[in-house]
């Protein structure tokens, strides 16, 4: 498998927010994040790297001010993993997410909330992220449909698909 990093999202303004600790059992809330002073306003690059996904912030200037965890496609594909440790959408607005980060020299992971001016900004984000893990899905059930037949099955199934197009080509021609 190739490792070609594509991004498949690029927004140009993303707020950051520093997050007060969560407060009861409804989860992050945008209203409790002091909406209109963000930490930051950066663009934001939705990257992918083979299953991978990350979040890559970046600043005006095109330095990197933060960097996603890996967001684990196969393991949210495969139902390991809720999508939901990675980027979770706060309880009282669609245009919100908090999002996992990672301190390069520390390791230290920490939640950071996000959000856009735009809801079409978010929906943008939501249909990018639900597409790569339906490729991803895809990628998964083909090679266990694969694996399930063994190579030579998959051949005969190809063959067969040669076969019927020039059957289908004869007929049409005469």
């Amino acid at each position: 498998m190739s490792s070609v990093e594509a991004t498949v999202l690029r927004i140009d303004r993303c707020k950051v927010y520093r997050l007060p600790p969560m407060s009861g059992a409804k989860g992050y809330m945008a209203k409790e994040w002091d909406v209109n002073n963000p930490m930051a306003e950066v663009k934001l690059n939705l990257t992918t790297l083979n299953d991978d996904m990350f979040f890559k912030f970046v600043t005006k200037e095109g330095k990197l001010f933060a960097k996603s965890i890996k967001l684990d496609g196969r393991l949210v594909a495969s139902g390991d993993k809720m999508l939901e440790y990675y980027i979770d959408k706060v309880s009282d607005s669609s245009r919100f997410f908090v999002v996992k980060i990672q301190n390069p020299r520390t390791k230290k992971v920490l939640p950071i909330g996000i959000g856009f001016s735009d809801r079409e900004n978010a929906m943008s984000l939501n249909a990018s992220i639900d597409d790569h893990i339906k490729q991803v899905e895809r990628e998964i059930e083909y090679e266990k449909m694969k694996s399930e037949k063994g190579t030579s099955a998959v051949k005969d199934d190809e063959d067969d698909l040669v076969w019927k197009q020039d059957h289908a080509r004869t007929y049409t021609q005469n």
